[in-house]
């Protein structure tokens, strides 16, 4: 509008300048070099307009003459840099699609149009990574941290593949780089905690938690679970230190968190017996045990009772296991207790619930023992420890993500290196096989083995009690040495 009005204003001036000069019109007259000229005013006033017209021409000219190679030249690199985007954009692809060849071929292409462009350096890395040039990606990555526009982004495909090559305090260190870089990216935070659990540095990942908590990167429940994980190690380490006092201030913190893990309340319990808390940790199990029945808390109540006669602790153990009298754990708990007492046959009794249907590996194993140990009875042992072949396998703690088993519990899964992944379940996809005749290990090590819970040290502990010497006669048959 207002450019509209402008020319209107412009339009009108000009013809009133023409107006003007038509009714006051006069002469010019030239004299110069011979040369005369004698027009009106109106005509020298033309002769300037078109001399005007003609400088502004030949100025534009000019300058769109000395202009066109530099706007030459930078069509040239729009037009590369067009062309090297898109060879970006198409590697990319190529490398989510696992297209060795194309991503290779566009990466040369990015390289080649555009040598400085990060993304092309970053798609040059992620081909070398394809190909399996871990050389290559590296060298391509520390490329990128040595400016400081790119330097997160380096330091991140570092970090990725250190944790590919398990190289676990190489990855913290670029994590703590990255850390650096950007204190608030949520990747990193989660990087750090993961590593330092990994490399047992409690007491940081605990500070790692706390700020991933604070900036809401993690809810209540998540940052309560993952504390309690955190806090258990802490307190076993600090026990290992002979710390008594910090390992059940740790403790109680990790129960507090999560009085639902099975691991909180066990450690809970044993720091309290370390402390002369006998009567605190007794109620910590009571309370875990008639929700979550579990060996583990089995194995912390042994040290609450361990002051007393082995009869008295087979009635106590009565007790506990009262307010939960179905579940297996109670029947197996009561068992062990009976056998260290060397009453076989209220240990035959507890167990009989479970040997009625289907009994489980672990009871199969204790009733192996009881035959053997209690009874006397080798081939009623040899018997049990044939149906353990082929018995259902019992609980273990089981990564959620791998599937990998592992005899005793940890934050972190012993064989993926995931924190906080291991779940108390049966492992189904596991095969029985029939125990295997070791070395012999004397008693002594067959109620190690029982108590401890573990299956295979337990298995290997009962043939070697039932297992005989046989040799062989000329004729091929076997007889007991």
């Amino acid at each position: 509008m207002i450019r509209a009005i402008f020319i209107f204003i412009a339009f009108g001036a000009v013809i009133f300048a023409a107006n003007w000069l038509m009714d006051n019109n006069g002469t010019i007259a030239i004299s110069w070099q011979g040369l005369e000229i004698n027009e009106s005013v109106a005509w020298g006033v033309a002769m300037v307009a078109l001399m005007v017209v003609v400088l502004v021409v030949a100025i534009w000219l000019l300058g769109w003459v000395l202009r066109a190679p530099w706007k030459l030249a930078d069509r040239q690199n729009r037009s590369r840099r067009e062309r090297g985007q898109q060879a970006i954009s198409l590697g990319m692809v190529a490398i989510a699609a696992g297209d060795r060849e194309e991503a290779r071929k566009q990466s040369k292409r990015a390289s080649q149009l555009v040598p400085d462009q990060p993304l092309a350096t970053l798609l040059a890395a992620q081909t070398a990574q394809l190909d399996g040039d871990q050389q290559a990606a590296h060298s391509y990555f520390t490329k990128l941290t040595e400016s400081p526009e790119t330097a997160f982004l380096g330091l991140r495909g570092l970090w990725m593949q250190a944790m590919k090559e398990g190289r676990t305090r190489e990855a913290l260190h670029f994590v703590e780089q990255a850390h650096a870089e950007q204190p608030n990216a949520a990747w990193v935070l989660e990087a750090q905690l993961t590593l330092q659990a990994r490399l047992g540095q409690w007491d940081a990942a605990a500070r790692s938690l706390e700020t991933l908590a604070k900036r809401k990167l993690r809810t209540q429940e998540q940052a309560n679970q993952a504390r309690a994980l955190i806090h258990v190690e802490r307190s076993r380490a600090a026990a290992a230190n002979g710390d008594a006092v910090a390992g059940l201030s740790a403790a109680q913190i990790a129960y507090k968190a999560d009085p639902n893990l099975i691991p909180a309340a066990a450690q809970l319990a044993l720091m309290q017996v370390a402390n002369n808390r006998r009567g605190r940790a007794e109620k910590v199990l009571k309370d875990a045990w008639q929700a979550h029945p579990h060996p583990m808390l089995a194995n912390a109540y042994k040290g609450v009772v361990n002051t007393v006669t082995a009869d008295k602790q087979l009635n106590l153990a009565r007790d506990f296991v009262a307010m939960n009298p179905s579940a297996a754990d109670s029947h197996i708990l009561v068992a062990r207790f009976a056998m260290a007492a060397e009453r076989w046959a209220d240990a035959q009794n507890a167990l009989a619930p479970l040997t009625r249907r289907s009994p489980s590996v672990r009871v199969c194993y204790l009733m192996a023992e009881i035959e053997a140990d209690g009874h006397n009875n080798r081939e009623a042992a040899r018997d049990w420890l044939a149906r353990a072949a082929d018995a259902p396998p019992d609980e273990a703690w089981v990564c959620t993500e791998t599937g990998a088993v592992q005899a005793e519990w940890s934050a972190v899964c012993q064989a993926s290196q995931l924190f906080g992944t291991l779940d108390w379940r049966v492992p189904h996809h596991l095969e029985q096989h029939a125990p295997v005749v070791l070395g012999n290990r004397g008693s002594a090590g067959r109620s190690v083995a029982m108590a401890s819970g573990d299956k295979l040290s337990a298995a290997s502990a009962v043939v070697e009690a039932v297992a005989e010497r046989v040799t062989h006669t000329k004729d091929g048959k076997e007889t007991e040495a």
